[in-house]
């Protein structure tokens, strides 16, 4: 929901201090969360401030992309958006244990530290940076780039608010593949076993598919598109056939498949949008 604001407050403060900002709401979430876990405070901080916080993040990391990598942009963002696949994967089978004998509470605390690191990391880089320009010019008044801030042009281009609208809908039901898929597993195969590990299987795929589809996207030029068109149709075939899983092993076939496509999916949707 806070995407546009963030792209707006990006061209006012710079990507280095949106992420720098971005990992510290979510450190103060995951801290707040777990010191103060009242309903309205988890909903507040661990639902509306950590995704505001995880939004922050996400499109300054996509800013750079477009301004450092923009010709080889599928490929960069496959590469990089891969990381987040092979650290959920990772976790997904030692969170479990961790929690279990450190508590949530301090596994929590870890991540928040971790999150208020990368925050400070962040600053750091963006004040050397920005000590090294003044140095060698003077500093202008903050403004915003008119070329690439004019939100509304976006509006006279049809083949963009297209593209926009069929994510958007789309969206509405990408989510519930996290939330309900363990529980799925559960149900069907009434047993708990492996359950933890569901998810990670999932993004074992979307690792795949976030580096092959990246690779592709790098030979199809204008016909990237079409990619992200196939990997659309084939999150939902798949999900229509989910319910001939009656087994381990077609549940782990569907979550490599699924992850697959969801990878193309997350690689090709800003080079395609900015193609456009």
């Amino acid at each position: 929901i806070c995407s546009p604001i963030v792209i707006l407050l990006i061209g006012f403060i710079s990507s280095g201090l949106t992420f720098s900002l971005g990992a510290l709401l979510i450190s103060v979430s995951l801290f707040i969360t777990v010191t103060y876990p009242r309903p309205a405070n988890i909903f507040l901080f661990f639902g509306v401030l950590l995704g505001l916080g995880t939004s922050f993040i996400f499109h300054s990391t996509l800013y750079v992309l477009k301004t450092s990598l923009f010709h080889h942009l599928a490929l960069a963002n496959g590469i990089i958006s891969s990381g987040a696949c092979a650290g959920t994967l990772v976790q997904s089978f030692v969170i479990g244990p961790l929690c279990t004998k450190y508590t949530l509470k301090t596994v929590f605390m870890i991540y928040s530290a971790f999150m208020l690191i990368f925050s400070l990391i962040s600053f750091g880089v963006y004040m050397i940076a920005y000590l090294k320009k003044s140095r060698n010019k003077i500093i202008q008044p903050l403004k915003i780039n008119n070329d690439e801030h004019k939100m509304l042009e976006f509006l006279k281009n049809k083949k963009f608010i297209l593209v926009c609208s069929s994510c958007f809908i789309f969206c509405f039901g990408y989510l519930i593949i996290y939330f309900h898929m363990q529980i799925y597993y559960i149900s069907t195969l009434s047993s708990a076993k492996n359950t933890s590990n569901i998810i990670g299987y999932f993004f074992l795929g979307s690792f795949i598919g976030r580096l092959f589809f990246g690779v592709i996207a790098t030979y199809t030029g204008e016909k990237t598109i079409y990619l992200l068109i196939t990997c659309f149709l084939s999150m939902g075939l798949l999900n229509i056939a989910s319910i001939l899983c009656i087994s381990f092993i077609s549940f782990f076939s569907y979550c490599i498949l699924l992850g697959i496509f969801d990878g193309g999916y997350n690689a090709l949707i800003f080079p395609v949008s900015c193609d456009i």
